[in-house]
């Protein structure tokens, strides 16, 4: 179990976690907060995805393929397991919702553009 970082209390289940991102989010059995994970894990995501477009492009053996994609989703599902930590979900009442709102479409933006702004520069 994850600790809500709401009411510090373990009610996050563990599997759970991988059900959430930056715009889904769960409640805490406890305190009812909205709990997700920051737009920043999106940036662990762009090396999933660029491993993912690359690795079958490169001149290996199929076997080699696999066995890279393999490693690469399972380190990719240990790091947002182990360091990409939990959120709570501001209101829109809250005084910091319009900034953090604001901070979250420049990640995003920013996620796009790094993402797929290398794809398109790799052809």
């Amino acid at each position: 179990m994850f600790k809500c970082p709401n009411c510090y209390q373990y009610t996050i289940n563990k599997s759970s976690k991988f059900w959430i991102g930056p715009i889904r989010s769960i409640k805490c059995s406890n305190c009812n907060a909205k709990v997700s994970v920051p737009f920043m894990s999106l940036f662990l995501t762009t090396i999933y995805i660029l491993m993912m477009y690359f690795i079958p492009r490169l001149d290996l053996k199929l076997v080699y393929i696999i066995s890279i994609l393999t490693v690469t989703c399972i380190s990719y599902i240990y790091l947002f397991y182990k360091f990409v930590p939990l959120e709570v979900k501001l209101k829109k009442e809250d005084k910091r919702y319009k900034t953090q709102k604001n901070k979250n479409i420049l990640i995003l933006i920013g996620y796009f553009v790094i993402t797929f702004g290398i794809i398109f520069l790799w052809k």
